[in-house]
């Protein structure tokens, strides 16, 4: 085996060598200069994810625009409850902001008490347009919900 790989090694050394070698190429067997790879093993394999293109027949195409705008439905609902939920996320941080402000009347707890308040009021002021994007559902719950998790 070490014969083999040293008779291979130094027929391709001299195959990709310039032409001062063309003396030693001549005793190179034929069968050592061809190297073949058979990459195909013979299973058929699926085709990868998104590299097919299926289009719809004249029936189908309806259906399929029905789904796909009730896909888009679902998700500007799901993204509507997002920004309703995102003052909640909020509420744990403002608390240890309190409790680390302390109870005595001093400059940073006030600071901290305002920009409470102003977050809050601008928040509730940008109410509608948070929930403009969302044109193709009815916000009027999770505007709600975003209102009384802001008081």
């Amino acid at each position: 085996p070490v014969a083999i790989l040293a008779q291979v090694l130094v027929a391709a050394h001299l195959a990709f060598s310039p032409g001062r070698h063309e003396t030693r190429r001549a005793m190179v067997s034929p069968a050592m200069k061809k190297w073949e790879f058979n990459l195909d093993c013979g299973a058929k394999l699926p085709s990868a994810l998104g590299s097919t293109m299926h289009m719809g027949d004249s029936d189908g195409s309806s259906v399929a625009m029905k789904n796909k705008k009730d896909n888009i439905k679902a998700l500007q609902e799901k993204k509507a409850w997002e920004v309703a939920l995102g003052p909640i996320k909020q509420v744990g941080m403002q608390l240890f902001m309190l409790w680390m402000s302390g109870s005595s009347p001093g400059i940073f707890s006030v600071m901290i008490m305002s920009m409470l308040i102003s977050s809050s009021v601008s928040q509730l002021g940008q109410l509608t347009t948070a929930f403009e994007k969302f044109d193709q559902v009815e916000t009027v719950l999770q505007k709600l919900v975003f209102a009384l998790t802001l008081v």
